[in-house]
């Protein structure tokens, strides 16, 4: 591929414009809707209404957890440990552990933690205790003294990761309002704020109208706020994120006539998925690890949908477990044509981030248009903000 300069997604966003708070409804929210160029403007409890017939939408049902663990050394000083995925363990394994628990992290003060140290966290009758078992990886091991779940001591000592952008701490309040109506498994450190907008209003009228949905899970993790630092932006790192599908999944990704995931979060996991069932079909690799420019490399001529479904269908078929995890790193910029997603519900994103590559990549030069007539109309932006159905 040609190198693709960072300066192509940059836009001038005012502090003033960023949502720090929710609106007291969900649903409430703006929505910008894009057809196919034309734009126009509503509220998201008018979504069921708009959505093109007949559409299927794809949710993420992965639910924060409260990763940000502090401690304090005996002398005061603040070491934190910011949970990112489970080490050499499943999510739902980790989350029900009653014992010790071993994360991949990022340390906050890592060089004031030794690497002999424990550090203790004591709150009411719950001992928390994290220890190091590859410093030079950030790889902690912690263990407590009750016999409670890891979930449910992270909810004791645990502090809800809100986004950098947000330049506050989590407030009682976001412990509701920064999780979706429809949350289900444990292990997200970033909420797919498209999701937060549905009520359950929203969703008995979607049911009503015959609009179809699914649930899949895709574990959000931190590098979705990494910024973009490289002049050419092919060369960033993309964040590993881990996701799940059975057969069921399969299906209704492949014969949806009109495919709408909520979020990019859902909209990389279905597109990582037709191309794993590529990689499988025409490598046979069944590694089920995506890398970022695989789509950009790989001979796709005289290769249908229904073969790659057909490819993914058999191998599910012959390793007969309930559903396969899966990992994708999958970049999406301009020059990607979706295979399986024909439109996409999200919030308005960051300059210069990988999100704002991902709608562009959709829309084309159309998100400049898309994102003033945003600033125009006094939407408010990021995770907390206004919302965008966009059809392309």
């Amino acid at each position: 591929m040609n190198p693709l300069s960072l300066s192509q997604f940059e836009y001038d966003l005012p502090d003033s414009r960023i949502a720090k708070f929710p609106l007291p409804e969900r649903d409430a929210s703006k929505l910008l809707f894009y057809n196919k160029g034309t734009i126009s403007h509503h509220h998201f409890s008018e979504i069921p209404e708009l959505l093109p017939a007949p559409s299927s939408l794809l949710f993420n049902k992965s639910k924060v957890v409260p990763a940000r663990l502090e401690f304090f050394k005996d002398s005061g000083t603040r070491i934190e440990v910011f949970l990112l995925e489970p080490f050499e363990s499943e999510y739902n394994k980790t989350f029900g552990s009653i014992d010790e628990v071993k994360f991949k992290t990022l340390v906050g003060n890592k060089k004031r933690w030794k690497e002999e140290q424990i550090l203790v966290k004591n709150i009411g009758d719950i001992r928390l205790q994290a220890s190091w078992l590859n410093r030079a990886e950030n790889i902690v091991k912690l263990s407590w003294n009750q016999s409670l779940p890891f979930s449910g001591v992270l909810e004791h000592v645990g502090k809800l990761p809100l986004p950098p952008y947000l330049n506050r701490d989590a407030e009682p309040s976001d412990y509701k309002t920064y999780q979706t109506v429809f949350a289900e498994e444990e292990g997200a450190v970033a909420a797919p704020t498209a999701g937060l907008h549905f009520t359950d209003r929203v969703l008995a009228q979607l049911k009503q109208k015959r609009i179809f949905t699914r649930k899949m899970t895709l574990h959000v993790s931190a590098g979705t706020f990494l910024p973009v630092t490289v002049d050419n932006v092919l060369d960033h790192p993309m964040h590993n994120e881990v996701f799940y599908f059975d057969k069921e999944d399969v299906h209704y990704l492949f014969e949806s006539d009109f495919l709408i995931p909520v979020g990019t979060t859902s909209l990389r996991m279905a597109e990582s998925l037709y191309w794993m069932g590529v990689a499988l079909l025409k490598n046979n690799d069944d590694s089920f690890s995506l890398d970022k420019l695989f789509p950009y490399s790989v001979n796709t001529e005289n290769l249908n949908k229904n073969e790659v479904k057909e490819c993914l269908l058999s191998y599910l078929k012959s390793h007969p477990q309930k559903r396969v995890r899966a990992a994708t790193r999958l970049m999406i910029v301009p020059a990607y044509q979706p295979q399986l997603c024909k439109g996409l519900i999200t919030n308005f994103h960051q300059p210069s981030s990988t999100l704002i590559m991902l709608v562009a990549s959709l829309i084309g030069e159309n998100w400049r248009k898309v994102y003033q007539t945003a600033m125009d109309k006094n939407y408010r932006f990021l995770s907390y903000g206004d919302s965008s159905l966009l059809v392309w």
